[in-house]
Protein backbone atom coordinates (compact mmCIF):
# COMPACT_ATOMS: atom_id res chain seq x y z
CA UNK A 1 0.00 0.00 0.00
CA UNK A 2 1.38 3.87 -1.24
CA UNK A 3 2.41 5.30 1.43
CA UNK A 4 0.09 8.56 3.29
CA UNK A 5 2.63 11.59 3.30
CA UNK A 6 1.62 14.88 4.25
CA UNK A 7 3.75 17.38 2.17
CA UNK A 8 2.93 20.35 4.01
CA UNK A 9 4.32 18.66 7.77
CA UNK A 10 6.99 17.88 5.53
CA UNK A 11 7.94 21.44 4.34
CA UNK A 12 6.97 22.81 8.11
CA UNK A 13 9.40 20.12 9.49
CA UNK A 14 12.13 21.07 7.06
CA UNK A 15 11.37 24.60 7.86
CA UNK A 16 11.77 24.18 11.65
CA UNK A 17 15.08 22.63 11.39
CA UNK A 18 16.70 24.93 9.57
CA UNK A 19 14.91 27.99 11.46
CA UNK A 20 16.87 26.21 14.72
CA UNK A 21 19.90 26.15 12.78
CA UNK A 22 20.13 29.46 11.20
CA UNK A 23 19.26 31.18 15.23
CA UNK A 24 21.94 28.45 16.50
CA UNK A 25 24.83 29.09 13.75
CA UNK A 26 23.38 31.81 11.07
CA UNK A 27 22.32 31.63 7.62
CA UNK A 28 25.46 30.85 6.08
CA UNK A 29 25.88 27.75 7.81
CA UNK A 30 22.06 26.54 7.17
CA UNK A 31 23.44 25.15 3.68
CA UNK A 32 21.10 21.94 2.30
CA UNK A 33 23.32 19.14 3.54
CA UNK A 34 23.69 20.88 7.20
CA UNK A 35 19.55 21.05 6.80
CA UNK A 36 20.07 17.42 5.93
CA UNK A 37 22.30 16.32 8.97
CA UNK A 38 20.49 18.57 11.18
CA UNK A 39 16.83 17.42 10.37
CA UNK A 40 17.35 13.58 9.51
CA UNK A 41 15.67 14.12 6.08
CA UNK A 42 17.70 13.37 2.96
CA UNK A 43 19.28 16.17 0.91
CA UNK A 44 17.40 15.02 -1.90
CA UNK A 45 14.22 15.21 -0.37
CA UNK A 46 14.90 18.86 1.12
CA UNK A 47 15.01 19.73 -2.87
CA UNK A 48 12.57 17.68 -3.75
CA UNK A 49 10.65 20.31 -1.80
CA UNK A 50 12.87 22.87 -2.09
CA UNK A 51 14.77 22.84 -5.30
CA UNK A 52 16.23 26.49 -5.29
CA UNK A 53 18.10 27.02 -1.59
CA UNK A 54 16.22 30.72 -1.17
CA UNK A 55 12.92 29.33 -1.81
CA UNK A 56 13.68 27.25 1.26
CA UNK A 57 14.66 29.94 3.01
CA UNK A 58 12.16 32.31 1.83
CA UNK A 59 9.45 29.58 2.97
CA UNK A 60 11.35 29.54 6.58
CA UNK A 61 10.42 33.28 7.13
CA UNK A 62 6.90 32.41 5.95
CA UNK A 63 6.45 29.71 8.31
CA UNK A 64 7.82 31.71 11.34
CA UNK A 65 5.31 34.97 10.40
CA UNK A 66 2.60 31.92 10.75
CA UNK A 67 3.79 30.67 14.11
CA UNK A 68 3.80 33.93 15.30
CA UNK A 69 0.84 34.61 14.03
CA UNK A 70 -1.59 31.76 15.44
CA UNK A 71 0.16 32.57 18.26
CA UNK A 72 -1.40 36.17 18.24
CA UNK A 73 -4.67 34.54 16.97
CA UNK A 74 -5.00 33.02 20.15
CA UNK A 75 -4.53 35.86 22.20
CA UNK A 76 -6.67 38.09 19.92
CA UNK A 77 -9.62 35.65 21.02
CA UNK A 78 -9.16 34.84 24.19
CA UNK A 79 -12.42 36.42 25.57
CA UNK A 80 -11.20 35.84 29.26
CA UNK A 81 -8.32 38.84 28.72
CA UNK A 82 -9.37 42.77 28.37
CA UNK A 83 -8.64 44.67 25.42
CA UNK A 84 -4.89 45.70 26.87
CA UNK A 85 -4.36 42.49 28.03
CA UNK A 86 -4.28 41.10 24.70
CA UNK A 87 -2.89 44.38 22.93
CA UNK A 88 0.05 43.55 25.10
CA UNK A 89 0.70 40.23 25.40
CA UNK A 90 0.21 40.33 21.47
CA UNK A 91 2.74 42.84 21.01
CA UNK A 92 4.38 40.22 23.55
CA UNK A 93 5.17 37.81 21.20
CA UNK A 94 7.74 40.17 19.06
CA UNK A 95 9.74 40.55 21.48
CA UNK A 96 12.35 38.52 23.03
CA UNK A 97 11.20 37.64 26.43
CA UNK A 98 12.15 33.59 26.59
CA UNK A 99 14.48 31.43 24.70
CA UNK A 100 12.25 30.71 21.75
CA UNK A 101 10.99 34.35 20.75
CA UNK A 102 14.88 35.31 21.04
CA UNK A 103 15.34 32.63 18.54
CA UNK A 104 12.75 33.65 16.11
CA UNK A 105 13.93 38.07 16.30
CA UNK A 106 18.08 36.26 15.46
CA UNK A 107 16.38 34.00 12.25
CA UNK A 108 14.68 36.87 11.42
CA UNK A 109 17.69 39.48 11.26
CA UNK A 110 19.64 36.39 9.75
CA UNK A 111 16.75 36.22 7.33
CA UNK A 112 16.80 39.74 6.51
CA UNK A 113 20.12 39.61 5.14
CA UNK A 114 19.07 37.56 2.28
CA UNK A 115 16.21 40.07 1.18
CA UNK A 116 18.60 42.83 1.74
CA UNK A 117 21.62 40.44 -0.83
CA UNK A 118 18.30 39.87 -3.31
CA UNK A 119 15.31 41.93 -2.63
CA UNK A 120 11.92 40.50 -3.43
CA UNK A 121 9.92 43.80 -2.22
CA UNK A 122 8.23 41.21 0.43
CA UNK A 123 9.52 42.00 4.05
CA UNK A 124 6.85 39.90 5.66
CA UNK A 125 8.50 40.63 9.11
CA UNK A 126 8.22 44.21 9.28
CA UNK A 127 4.48 44.21 7.33
CA UNK A 128 2.91 41.62 9.79
CA UNK A 129 4.74 43.65 13.05
CA UNK A 130 2.58 46.75 11.01
CA UNK A 131 -0.83 44.96 11.49
CA UNK A 132 -0.40 43.84 14.36
CA UNK A 133 0.46 47.69 15.83
CA UNK A 134 -2.58 49.12 13.68
CA UNK A 135 -4.34 46.35 15.08
CA UNK A 136 -3.61 47.13 18.76
CA UNK A 137 -4.52 50.62 17.94
CA UNK A 138 -7.75 50.00 16.22
CA UNK A 139 -8.55 47.97 19.79
CA UNK A 140 -7.52 50.64 22.02
CA UNK A 141 -9.12 53.23 20.18
CA UNK A 142 -12.74 52.18 21.41
CA UNK A 143 -14.55 55.25 20.62
CA UNK A 144 -12.82 56.00 17.56
CA UNK A 145 -11.64 59.45 18.46
CA UNK A 146 -8.55 59.46 17.22
CA UNK A 147 -8.35 60.71 13.60
CA UNK A 148 -6.14 58.39 10.53
CA UNK A 149 -3.54 60.58 10.79
CA UNK A 150 -2.82 60.51 14.50
CA UNK A 151 -4.01 56.71 14.61
CA UNK A 152 -1.29 55.72 11.68
CA UNK A 153 1.83 57.87 13.79
CA UNK A 154 0.80 55.89 17.09
CA UNK A 155 0.80 53.08 15.42
CA UNK A 156 4.36 53.60 13.80
CA UNK A 157 5.56 54.88 16.99
CA UNK A 158 4.43 51.31 18.77
CA UNK A 159 6.21 49.66 15.52
CA UNK A 160 9.22 51.37 16.47
CA UNK A 161 9.25 50.67 19.78
CA UNK A 162 8.80 46.80 19.53
CA UNK A 163 11.72 47.05 16.42
CA UNK A 164 14.02 48.70 18.75
CA UNK A 165 13.46 46.48 21.58
CA UNK A 166 13.80 43.76 19.29
CA UNK A 167 17.07 45.11 17.75
CA UNK A 168 18.82 45.28 21.41
CA UNK A 169 18.41 41.41 21.33
CA UNK A 170 20.42 41.27 17.93
CA UNK A 171 23.13 44.32 19.01
CA UNK A 172 23.97 43.68 22.53
CA UNK A 173 21.88 39.97 23.71
CA UNK A 174 20.97 39.46 27.04
CA UNK A 175 21.79 43.26 27.71
CA UNK A 176 18.45 44.27 28.64
CA UNK A 177 16.23 41.73 30.80
CA UNK A 178 12.76 40.56 30.18
CA UNK A 179 11.29 42.38 33.05
CA UNK A 180 12.74 45.83 31.50
CA UNK A 181 11.30 45.11 27.93
CA UNK A 182 7.84 44.20 29.41
CA UNK A 183 8.06 47.59 31.33
CA UNK A 184 8.79 49.58 28.08
CA UNK A 185 6.24 48.55 26.16
CA UNK A 186 3.59 48.80 28.97
CA UNK A 187 4.79 52.30 29.45
CA UNK A 188 4.29 52.76 25.79
CA UNK A 189 0.64 51.67 25.56
CA UNK A 190 0.10 53.91 28.82
CA UNK A 191 1.12 56.98 26.92
CA UNK A 192 -1.27 55.72 23.85
CA UNK A 193 -3.77 55.15 26.03
CA UNK A 194 -3.77 58.32 28.40
CA UNK A 195 -3.64 60.59 24.63
CA UNK A 196 -7.13 58.42 23.84
CA UNK A 197 -8.66 58.92 27.24
CA UNK A 198 -8.09 62.69 27.23
CA UNK A 199 -9.54 62.80 23.70
CA UNK A 200 -12.87 60.96 25.05
CA UNK A 201 -15.73 64.12 25.24
CA UNK A 202 -16.59 64.29 28.99
CA UNK A 203 -20.02 64.76 29.72
CA UNK A 204 -20.30 67.71 32.77
CA UNK A 205 -21.39 66.65 35.44
CA UNK A 206 -24.80 68.61 36.90
CA UNK A 207 -24.92 69.10 40.56
CA UNK A 208 -28.63 69.77 42.46
CA UNK A 209 -30.06 72.65 42.99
Amino acid sequence: MPKNVDHQQRRDDIAQATFELIARNGLMNASVRAVADYSGYSAGSIRHYFPVHDELLRYVSSYLTRQIGSRISAIAQDEKLTVRQRVEQACEQLLPLDAMRKREIVAYAELGRLERARPTGRLEEGQEIAKVCEASLDALDVHRVLDKVRRAQLARRLHWVLDGLAAQEIIYPSYINPADIQEELRQTLDDIEREIADLIPHTPQTHPT
